[in-house]
């Protein structure tokens, strides 16, 4: 009796703690940067404020893959030199290995200025975005989207905010979250994996106010 006892306490334990591993990994959420390899995705600030940022990464095309149908990276960049990184691979399923030619996603991002210095103040926004598979850093034929400016306001920073970071789901509750913390600028691109294992990078649409601010400006 008390092997069997014995047994299915071992069963139990074991289906507990698969549960607990999925409910760390279930929800594609990641907070560090890419490690190098697969297809990365570079974000780079200019501005000599703090830059806020929500990607939101949508109309994905993998081929043979099931996945999510959009994905919410929070961004945050510290002035004039801030980068992050995100594994596009690591995030659709691909681990290390480079997302295969004809992937496609569209890109919308939205973007604040902060700093406790300029809040209240207009500042001109500048962003570069880059794109290129199995290195540690961006390569020169790195896709690359530059010089995307925009004078807006600049918001007071936050206190919980010391260095950059980036956060990405596909939960649209959290997604959800974090859109509610930007405000002012956004622009959108059109990413897109090629034959030779490059990306290409189309901006169909330049930086403009967000929605709320261009009617009410």
């Amino acid at each position: 009796m008390k092997k069997w006892t014995v047994a299915l306490l071992a069963v139990v334990i074991v289906a507990v703690l698969g549960i607990a591993a999925f409910s760390l990994t279930g929800n594609n959420s990641q907070t560090s940067a890419s490690n190098g390899q697969g297809t990365n995705m570079a974000f780079y600030n200019q501005a000599n404020c703090w830059v806020h940022a929500v990607a939101v990464i949508s109309n994905v095309t993998v081929e043979n893959q099931t996945k999510p149908d959009t994905y919410f990276a929070d961004v945050w960049m510290k002035p004039s030199s801030g980068t992050t990184q995100i594994s596009l691979s690591n995030m659709l399923g691909y681990g290390d290995k480079a997302l295969p030619a004809g992937t496609t996603m569209r890109v919308k991002v939205l973007r604040d200025l902060a700093s406790n210095d300029y809040a209240g103040q207009n500042q001109t926004s500048n962003s570069t975005i880059k794109v290129w598979s199995n290195a540690q850093t961006a390569p020169d034929n790195s896709a690359v989207l530059q010089n995307i400016q925009l004078s807006q306001l600049v918001y007071a920073m936050s206190s919980n905010v010391t260095d950059n970071s980036i956060n990405v789901t596909s939960d649209a509750t959290q997604g959800a979250t974090f859109l509610q913390g930007v405000h002012c600028a956004q622009y959108e691109f059109l990413l897109t994996v090629n034959a030779d294992g490059s990306a290409s990078l189309t901006l169909t649409q330049p930086v403009v106010f967000c929605d709320h601010m261009a009617t009410s400006a």
